[in-house]
């Protein structure tokens, strides 16, 4: 079986926010890139110009040429077709970086004697720049080939990351917990900042508030963990606050009212896990979201 190390050249298919940023932190590490290339060329040009002896290709069939290591960042929907087009070899790896899916799209170069992997790393990429900055202390999910799994825990672990062994029936529930805690929570908040229109501030100036205490938030869960991270007026049992809440939002912001009352659902049995209230207070608490759950519906 081939073996793959730290001097395999590397060639990257996608060269947008998440394939630029591996392709340059590898670079850092002094992992060889050789070869990219992108749906837009001149994405593949401009990255290749930012990384020495690296070249930028029009043919996908030119970085199979030119590399060993063949890491296909693209979007999900594309990877299988991706692969199912280009001819593979038993001295070649290709690894995708979906998060949902497992090596099972990459069949066709399996099929071909070609090492196949997944290497996701759990982490909300917005643009190159800010992506290269977040990754030491990402996690990385992978999966695949026996001499891949030890090729990607290095790479892992020269990122500065850390790293967890996936099955692949495991992939999709993984992949909604980073969507939950990434892109929808980018989404949820953005959708909180707006409530602060109606206080006579911006949304601008309601993320720049709300994102310094998502940080604190942050902190406390790792330092302190669940539930003891949990805090706000579920844990405290201030029934007054919830009930002004949940009047307020039913007012002037309908829309934003089931959520709420979801998320609020959710905290109660964390309340409860904590200890900060009986079960006396968690079913009035419950008994009051009901109601303005139904009234939303």
């Amino acid at each position: 079986m081939y073996k793959f190390n730290s001097k395999s050249k590397i060639g990257f298919i996608g060269t947008g926010s998440v394939g630029g940023s591996l392709a340059l932190s590898l670079h850092k590490k002094n992992y060889p890139i050789v070869a990219l290339a992108s749906k837009k060329y001149t994405s593949a040009e401009k990255l290749a110009k930012t990384i020495p002896n690296c070249k930028a290709y029009k043919s996908l069939n030119k970085v199979i040429e030119k590399s060993e290591v063949i890491f296909i960042t693209t979007t999900d929907d594309c990877i299988e077709n991706i692969v199912s087009s280009l001819v593979w070899q038993s001295n070649k790896a290709v690894i995708h970086c979906s998060g949902a899916a497992s090596t099972d799209i990459l069949k066709h170069a399996s099929q071909q004697k070609a090492s196949t992997g997944t290497f996701h790393p759990l982490q909300a990429f917005a643009s190159i720049e800010k992506g290269v900055e977040s990754i030491p202390g990402t996690t990385f999910a992978i999966e695949g080939d026996p001499n891949i799994i030890s090729y990607l825990k290095d790479i892992a672990f020269k990122l500065e990351g850390s790293y967890i062994l996936l099955k692949a029936e495991d992939k999709v529930l993984y992949h909604v917990s980073g969507v939950m805690l990434g892109g929808l929570l980018t989404s949820f908040a953005a959708t909180t900042a707006q409530i602060w229109d109606s206080i006579g501030l911006s949304r601008e100036e309601g993320l720049k508030s709300l994102s310094h205490m998502m940080e604190q938030v942050s902190k406390n869960l790792n330092t302190l963990g669940i539930p003891a991270a949990i805090a706000g007026p579920y844990p405290r049992g201030d029934i007054g606050t919830i009930k002004k809440h949940l009047k307020e939002l039913y007012t002037k912001y309908p829309k934003i009212l089931p959520l709420y009352c979801e998320l609020a659902l959710c905290a109660l049995p964390l309340a409860i896990e904590k200890g900060s209230i009986n079960k006396e207070t968690h079913d009035e608490i419950y008994k009051i979201i009901l109601k303005y759950k139904k009234l939303s519906s």
